[in-house]
Order: C-alpha cells, then sequence, then structure tokens
C-alpha cells in the first residue's frame, strides 16, 4: 500500500463522521426529510463507525510498521536497487507472471524509474518497496506459507513469499469463501546473499521466534507450542495457521490456553449479567402488565416471554463461553461439539431477530 498514513487519516475521518450522521438523523425536525432518508442516515452512520473504526487501527499498524523501517528498527536489510537491475526484475516478473506456473505478483513494478534506482527496505514484519508497503505480520494476515531465496548467477535474483489471506464473504453459491493465495515478489542486489538468506530464516520461521502472549519460540522448545490440526489430526511445533496436510486450520495449546481464558472472563460476565438482569425483570416479565415494586411490563405476554428467551439465550451463551473456557485452559485443546453448541445459540438469535423484524410480535 502506498501512503498508508494518509488512508489511515480518512479512516479516522470517517470515524468521527459516522456518530455526527446518526444524531443528525434524529436531530432533524420532524418533516424535514422523509424517514426512510432518516433511517438510511442513522444506518450509514453506525457503518462509518463500525467499518471506519476497524479500518483506521488496521491502517494505524501499517503506518507503524512504515515508521519503523523508516528509523530502521528490525531491520534485515535496505537496499538500493540500480536502475539497470530494476528494469531486469520487471522482465523477470513479467516473464513468470505471464508463464503460469506461479502465482501473480501482487506488486506491479513500474517499468520506467530514475537513475538512482528503487529502494527496498525489509524489516521483521514489512517490506517496502518502492515506496509500496506489504504487511508481514508473524501472527496476522497475511501468512507467509513459504519463503524462497531465487539465487542467480544469470539474472537478477529474486526473493518469493506465498501468502495466504482469510477468506473474505460468502461466494456466489451462498457459501463462505476459502483462503485467498497470493504472492509477493522482489528483486535482491548482488552481493546481499546473507540479508537474504536471514530473511528468509525470518518469514519462512526456520529458526526459534520471539515469544507473545498467544505463541511462543515454535522450536520445539515448549510442549505448548505444539500445535494440531483440526481435520486430519496432523502436528507441528513450527508456528502455521494453515495444515500443510489438509489445509485446515491449526491450533496450539499456548493459543487454547490463553484463549480459554478469555472465554472464561467473557463467559463470567455474560452469565453474572444475566443472572443480575433475570432477577430484577423476571417477575415483571411473568406478570406482564402488573406492577411489582413500582415497575411493570408493558408488551404484550408474547413479547414478554421472547424478553425470557433472549435473556435465557445469553445466559445460556455465557455459560457454555465459561465452561468452554474452562475446558481450554484444562485440556489445552478445542472441542467441536461445544464451538456447534455456540454456533446453534447464536443462529437461535438471528431467527429471533428475524421473526421481531418481520413483525410478527
Amino acid at each position: 500500500m502506498r501512503n498508508p498514513e494518509r488512508w489511515r487519516n480518512a479512516a479516522i475521518a470517517l470515524f468521527l463522521a459516522g456518530p455526527a450522521i446518526a444524531v443528525a438523523a434524529f436531530a432533524l425536525p420532524e418533516g424535514s426529510i422523509h424517514e426512510d432518508a432518516r433511517g438510511a442516515m442513522f444506518a450509514i452512520g453506525m457503518m462509518c463507525t463500525l467499518f471506519a473504526g476497524v479500518t483506521a487501527l488496521v491502517l494505524h499498524q501499517d503506518v507503524k510498521r512504515q515508521r519503523r523501517l523508516a528509523r530502521g528498527e528490525g531491520l534485515f536489510a535496505r537496499w538500493r536497487i540500480a536502475a539497470a537491475d530494476w528494469q531486469a526484475f520487471v522482465a523477470l516478473d513479467k516473464e513468470r507472471n505471464t508463464r503460469g506456473d506461479r502465482l501473480r505478483n501482487e506488486f506491479s513494478p513500474r517499468a520506467e524509474v530514475s537513475a538512482q534506482g528503487v529502494e527496498i527496505a525489509v524489516g521483521k514484519d514489512a517490506v517496502e518497496i518502492d515506496g509500496n508497503l506489504f504487511s508481514l505480520p508473524l501472527h496476522g494476515a497475511p501468512e507467509v506459507t513459504r519463503a524462497q531465496f531465487d539465487e542467480s548467477r544469470i539474472r537478477i535474483s529474486v526473493i518469493e513469499f506465498d501468502l495466504t489471506y482469510p477468506g473474505d464473504g460468502i461466494s456466489d453459491e451462498g457459501t463462505p469463501k476459502g483462503p485467498r493465495q497470493s504472492l509477493l515478489r522482489f528483486p535482491v542486489p548482488v552481493g546481499a546473499q546473507r540479508e537474504a538468506q536471514a530473511i528468509v530464516t525470518h518469514f519462512g520461521r526456520l529458526g526459534p521466534q520471539e515469544p507473545t502472549f498467544f505463541h511462543g519460540r515454535g522450536d520445539g522448545s515448549d510442549p505448548e507450542d505444539l500445535a494440531t490440526c483440526w481435520k486430519c489430526g496432523f502436528q507441528t511445533h513450527r508456528f502455521t495457521s494453515r495444515c500443510e496436510r489438509c489445509g485446515a486450520t491449526m491450533q496450539t495449546k499456548r493459543w487454547a490456553r490463553r484463549a480459554g481464558w478469555l472465554l472464561v472472563v467473557i463467559g463470567l460476565g455474560l452469565s453474572l449479567g444475566m443472572c443480575w438482569l433475570l432477577a430484577m425483570m423476571l417477575p415483571m416479565l411473568l406478570h406482564p402488565g402488573e406492577e411489582i415494586n413500582g415497575s411493570r411490563f408493558t408488551g404484550s405476554p408474547g413479547m414478554a416471554s421472547f424478553v425470557i428467551l433472549i435473556l435465557g439465550g445469553v445466559l445460556a451463551f455465557g455459560l457454555l463461553s465459561l465452561g468452554y473456557g474452562i475446558f481450554q485452559v484444562v485440556t489445552g485443546r478445542r472441542s467441536w461439539p461445544v464451538v456447534r453448541a455456540m454456533l446453534a445459540i447464536v443462529g437461535g438469535f438471528y431467527l429471533i431477530a428475524m421473526v421481531i423484524r418481520a413483525g410478527w410480535l
């Protein structure tokens, strides 16, 4: 991405404009605009707040990576590719893109460059090529599934990264889209073999990694780093989100235990919150229209039943999250039946929302 800071600032502007648009939808005098337009304004404001806010956070990470490269933090190499070598790379890249046996390079090199050539900077989690930033987080998307240094004595040498992006959206057939594969290719100047090998070792995760909250060194020194495939049971200590045998997701014991603690906190909070709400509202919901402790539920008995159902469903989801979190903390693994049960509860909430939206109550 070229100039992520500009795009981040634009996303921040939309994020700040979102609440103003949503509030304006109700602040405008009655009759000044059509009610459908008022609803559309509110929806647009909420969408701007949600999606622009998330986009701004993601782009801010790109800005920080670009600034770290500029400061030289975590830098593996900073190369100046001569104009003649750049032209040789452009020709090689075009040939490999059209050959068809490899994925197309997601970086499109410009054909004409100045006499000073092109600068390339490679850091621990990003590559900047001719001013274009490519974020490559070690534990995020896109994931580098293959790193190769293609050294040549005849043509210009290159580094190639095979990238995997998570599935995004739904296909035309109504099924979730699977992971998307891509490739990043960039040139290596003569005499930079040692730096290139260090880059391939780092991004190919061929050596020990820096431990984080969710991930360890990945070199086999800690049994908590052992990752297991959901589908075929393949196991490895090397960090990878996709099984090299069947392509299904992998999960380490460390990740399962840490995620389990988060589920315990979330599940406990939901469970206690719903228990408090049910204790406060259940007498009124069981006797709609009657005043109890100075308050009453004014909706219909059917609506009261749906409110009880929703609160009970959230309570069940919280208790299931709490139990599943404890299971992951103790065992360090996942459970498909519990995941299916949680998805079923979420699906039930969706059906309830559709019933209410259809006006059946």
